[in-house]
């Protein structure tokens, strides 16, 4: 027995067009985000390439912050090395961060740290991130 599986093309020049399409599509997408979306930006070294997680700030002082008072749209996470070079960003809608981030605390992955051990940071795993 054989799937059947539709394309919306039915040559390679169609294909062609219609990845074209989608593309150009997702970089008007991206530049309307960046010309007009609100972003989080955090930046992240060494711990994220031991443990596999970014922290998310969630807390400090008692009172919520970071992520719980977010107005932005975007959460952009900027990975790096400890000699300064960028390995990659990671930008997400708020929302779907949130949810990760809650999903953390529940599963009990979560520290405390940050300037005297004020702050509680969710420890949101990077396959997380970029599964759907």
């Amino acid at each position: 027995m054989t799937d059947s599986v539709s394309f919306p093309w039915t040559d390679e020049r169609s294909k062609f067009d219609f990845q074209l399409k989608q593309g150009k599509a997702r970089e008007h997408e991206h530049a309307r985000m960046q010309l007009y979306g609100k972003f989080e930006v955090k930046s992240e070294t060494y711990y994220w390439e031991r443990t596999g997680n970014v922290a998310i700030e969630y807390e400090c002082n008692g009172k919520p912050s970071g992520i719980a008072v977010t107005d932005a749209q975007w959460w952009t996470h900027h990975l790096g090395t400890t000699d300064g070079e960028t390995v990659t960003w990671l930008t997400v809608p708020v929302e779907r961060m949130k949810r990760l981030a809650r999903q953390a605390i529940r599963d009990k992955r979560f520290r405390i740290g940050g300037d005297g051990k004020r702050t509680k940071f969710a420890l949101v795993r990077i396959k997380d991130i970029v599964r759907p």
